[in-house]
C-alpha cells in the first residue's frame, strides 16, 4: 500500500464534529440539502418516512442473502439448499429458489462519515474503498456514495459505473468546521455537536430502494456518533427494512477519545443495533493495520452469501412485520440474515 495514514483522530485538537440540520428521510431525494448551506425547516413526522411508497413490496417473492460461519468464524460457502431450513413467524416456508450471491446483482450504497471527527481516517478509507467495490462489484452492479456531516449529499446517485463511484470517493473531503467542545453538566459527557446519522440511514435506504437488485447492501464508515438527528433510530431502521437493506459499518476506534469517558465508545451500541437489527456486521477495529483486513473480510463475506426465496404462505396484504428465522442442518454453524421483512399493503 502506496499510502500510509497514523489514523489517529484530531478532534480534541482541532475541535468537534459539528452536523447541521438536514431534511429527513421523509423527503424526496432531490430536496436534500447541501453541506454548506442546509436550509431550516418543519421536521416531517416519523410516519411520513416509515410509510414511503417507493419502499413498498413488489414481489410475492421474499429474498434473504445469507451468511454462515462455522464456530472458528470460518465462512461456509459450500452448502446446498436442503442444508437449510426458513421459517416465517414460526411457520415453515419451502425454499423455491437457492444460489450462491455471486450470481445475484448487488446495489451497494458507501456512506462516509466527513465530520472533522474522521480527518486522519479518512485518506486510507477512501483508497480501501475504491479498492472494494472494484473488488466486489461486477457487471451489472449498482451502487452509490453519500456522505455526511453538516447536511446529506450524495457524491454519486445509483450507477452501474464503478469508475464513476470511484472518482465520487476520490472527492471526499472532511468539512472544515472547527468549534470548541463542550462539556455537559452534570452528566459528565461531552458535546460533539450534531451528527445526524440516523438521517443519513435513512436517505441510504431510500435510494437503495430505488434498484430492483437482488442484494442491496449499505456500507458505513463512522464511528456511530449520533446526536439531533430528525429521524429516531426506529425510523430508519424500519426504513431500510423496508428496502431490504443490510449495513456493514466499520470504524477504527481513536485511542485518544477512548481514554475520554463516554466519547471514544459512544457509537459502538449504536452501531450494534444497527447491524444486528439488518442481518450486516458491525467492524469495530483498535489498530490502523487491522483495517485492510476488515475490508477483505466483508468482500470475502459478501462473495460467499447464499441466496434463498420463498413465496410465504400468509398472502394477506396487510402491511405487518414478518419475522424470518433461517437455520442449518449443522448446529455448530452461526447463521446471519436479516430478521424479517414487510409485507405488501394494499
Amino acid at each position: 500500500m502506496k499510502r500510509k495514514s497514523r489514523f489517529w483522530l484530531t478532534a480534541l485538537r482541532s475541535g468537534s464534529c459539528p452536523f447541521a440540520a438536514l431534511l429527513t428521510a421523509a423527503s424526496l431525494i432531490a430536496q436534500t440539502p447541501s453541506l454548506s448551506n442546509p436550509p431550516k425547516a418543519e421536521r416531517p413526522s416519523s410516519a411520513s418516512v416509515a410509510t414511503n411508497p417507493t419502499l413498498k413490496s413488489l414481489t410475492e417473492v421474499v429474498n434473504v442473502p445469507v451468511t454462515v460461519r462455522d464456530e472458528y468464524e470460518h465462512l461456509i460457502s459450500n452448502l446446498k439448499r436442503e442444508d437449510f431450513s426458513l421459517a416465517e413467524d414460526g411457520r415453515k416456508q419451502l425454499i423455491k429458489y437457492f444460489s450462491r450471491t455471486r450470481d445475484v446483482p448487488l446495489t451497494l450504497g458507501v456512506m462516509v462519515d466527513t465530520t472533522v471527527c474522521q480527518d486522519e481516517a479518512l485518506p486510507l478509507e477512501k483508497e480501501l474503498a475504491q479498492d472494494f467495490i472494484h473488488q466486489v462489484m461486477a457487471p451489472g452492479d449498482q451502487g452509490f456514495v453519500q456522505h455526511f456531516g453538516s447536511g446529506v449529499e450524495f457524491l454519486q446517485h445509483l450507477t452501474d459505473d464503478v469508475e464513476r463511484l470511484s472518482g465520487a470517493i476520490e472527492r471526499l473531503q472532511i468539512e472544515p468546521h472547527p468549534t470548541s467542545w463542550e462539556r455537559i453538566h452534570p452528566h459528565g459527557k461531552f458535546d460533539r455537536g450534531p451528527h445526524h446519522l440516523y438521517d443519513a440511514i435513512a436517505e441510504a435506504a431510500l435510494e437503495l430502494g430505488k434498484s430492483q437488485a437482488g442484494r442491496k447492501v449499505l456500507l458505513l464508515l463512522t464511528d456511530g456518533y449520533e446526536q439531533d438527528s430528525r429521524t429516531t433510530q426506529k425510523v430508519a431502521l424500519d426504513v431500510a427494512a423496508r428496502a431490504g437493506a443490510i449495513i456493514y459499518c466499520i470504524n477504527m476506534e481513536d485511542p485518544i477519545l477512548g481514554m475520554v469517558p463516554g466519547v471514544g465508545t459512544a457509537g459502538r451500541p449504536v452501531l450494534m443495533s444497527v447491524t444486528e437489527q439488518t442481518g450486516g456486521r458491525l467492524f469495530w477495529l483498535r489498530q490502523p493495520r487491522e483495517l485492510p483486513g476488515a475490508f477483505n473480510e466483508l468482500a470475502d463475506e459478501l462473495r460467499s452469501q447464499y441466496f434463498v426465496g420463498y413465496t410465504p404462505t400468509n398472502s394477506v396484504h396487510d402491511g405487518t412485520f414478518r419475522r424470518i428465522r433461517v437455520t442449518v442442518q449443522n448446529k455448530t454453524y452461526v447463521v446471519r440474515a436479516r430478521p424479517g421483512y414487510y409485507a405488501p399493503e394494499d
